[in-house]
């Protein structure tokens, strides 16, 4: 963000950041090490503090949509998730590994 110019500033409790940017490394050191008890306790982590919030917000209308980019060593995964499609019930969800292809 200080590279571009952009302001930068502290998490808000809860993680819902309204039109912002945010990078989350938790995964990075346990992949990095393939130490998957850290990696399974980090993603666990990661649904608690971020994706169970971020997807309340989403169902409440406090936004309105929600981009999801993961990096990984052969591709990335970049799904957008609006709040009008949690209403679509008849779409089965898909594997994550079908994200990674």
């Amino acid at each position: 963000a200080r590279l571009v110019g952009a302001p930068c500033h502290a998490v808000p409790q809860g993680g819902v950041v309204e039109g912002g940017f945010v990078l989350l490394e938790a995964l990075a050191d346990p992949a990095q090490s393939l130490d998957i008890h850290a990696w399974r306790s980090a993603i666990g982590e990661l649904e608690e503090c971020w994706f169970r919030p971020l997807l309340a917000a989403l169902k409440s209308g406090q936004l309105k949509h929600l981009r999801l980019t993961g990096l990984g060593d052969e591709g990335i995964a970049d799904v957008t998730v609006e709040a009008g499609g949690l209403w679509k019930f008849w779409r089965r969800p898909k594997p994550l590994e079908s994200f990674f292809r």
